[in-house]
């Protein structure tokens, strides 16, 4: 957005670590060129061009928004009916708000003046009578649902007025997508959807996240978490292994034999092994380090090698997909 002048050609190199960082615009904005916004805007406008920002996912790690759109992602990971979502998966999204965490002082300062300028355009823009969309790039590595809620909340931070925040998530969205015949207002003859929240969005943004109830097609819908998630489709492979994870296979433990009343990490090697795996010990997960697809290391306490005996290793790797693999015997030796 905004123009560049020919005395900034220089602008992809210096923006290198910005790229290497994963986030290719970051950077770049701070050059934008103020004294061009109204030019632009008003060409925009006139050709009804609709504008998609993704704020939540190109700024955050950088603004001051960042520790609560990490808490509220965390809050939602981590819910007890969630942990079907592969770790591997949480930990990448989460860590998109930490990309920035090594990068100079002088660098969040280049990344904030470009921040502030994106802020002021889309303002006039939108003041002008333009469109915007909320789009999360949930695909990328935002969590999906909240970021939407994000994206609206960092519109009303750059000064663009509630109700043209919540028109970017339904009228105006519906519009760009020529589907406003059928969705994006609650009008006879559309879809009826609709959602029903415990608190006035106008009065604060932050307020859509207040969902009470959710009707798709006129039918109450349940909006509960479903802990027994199961995917629909069973693929399996280096391409899917993030959203399917294949069965556990285990096929050596060491050691195998151990003294009663040892602190040790046994070594299970196998196939199949997922960074959320876990290796169990007479059926009960233990403290559990992922080497890689082929070996976890199990952390076996005092306590639980107080009594000599015969024991099971086995491992568990969560839905979707995953299973449990047959254990391999452990024998605690008396003292």
């Amino acid at each position: 957005m905004g123009f560049c002048t020919h005395q900034y050609a220089p602008i992809l190199e210096q923006s290198l670590p910005c790229i290497a960082a994963g986030h290719k615009n970051s950077k770049l904005y701070q050059w934008m060129d103020t004294s061009y916004f109204d030019e632009m805007i008003q060409h925009l406008v006139k050709n009804q061009t609709f504008l998609n920002p993704t704020l939540d996912f190109a700024w955050k790690g950088i603004i001051d928004r960042t520790p609560q759109f990490e808490l509220e992602d965390q809050k939602l990971f981590f819910n007890p009916a969630l942990q079907y979502v592969p770790e591997d998966e949480r930990l990448v999204t989460l860590g998109q708000y930490h990309w920035a965490d090594a990068r100079p002082a002088s660098d969040r300062e280049q990344f904030l003046t470009g921040y502030k300028k994106v802020q002021e355009f889309l303002r006039k823009f939108v003041t002008a009578g333009g469109k915007l969309y909320s789009g999360t790039d949930s695909a990328s590595a935002n969590t999906p649902g909240l970021a939407l809620h994000h994206e609206m909340q960092l519109f009303v931070d750059a000064g663009i007025p509630p109700m043209q925040a919540l028109l970017s998530s339904t009228k105006w969205a519906a519009e760009m997508a020529r589907m406003d015949k059928n969705l994006g207002t609650v009008e006879p003859g559309k879809y009826g959807d609709l959602v029903i929240l415990a608190a006035d969005p106008l009065k604060d943004i932050h307020n859509t996240q207040t969902v009470e109830k959710v009707i798709k097609g006129g039918v109450m819908q349940n909006i509960g978490y479903h802990a027994d998630y199961d995917a629909p489709f069973h693929l399996t492979g280096p391409l899917t292994k993030h959203l399917y994870s294949q069965p556990p296979v285990i096929a050596n433990l060491e050691p195998a034999l151990i003294v009663q009343g040892s602190e040790v990490w046994v070594r299970v090697t196998g196939a199949n092994f997922s960074p959320n795996s876990v290796v169990l010990f007479d059926g009960k997960p233990v403290e559990t380090k992922f080497v890689g697809d082929n070996e976890l290391h199990g952390r076996l306490t005092a306590n639980q090698t107080s009594h000599p005996g015969n024991y099971l290793i086995g491992v568990e790797t969560p839905k979707p997909g995953g299973g449990v693999a047959g254990g391999l015997g452990l024998i605690v030796d008396y003292r």
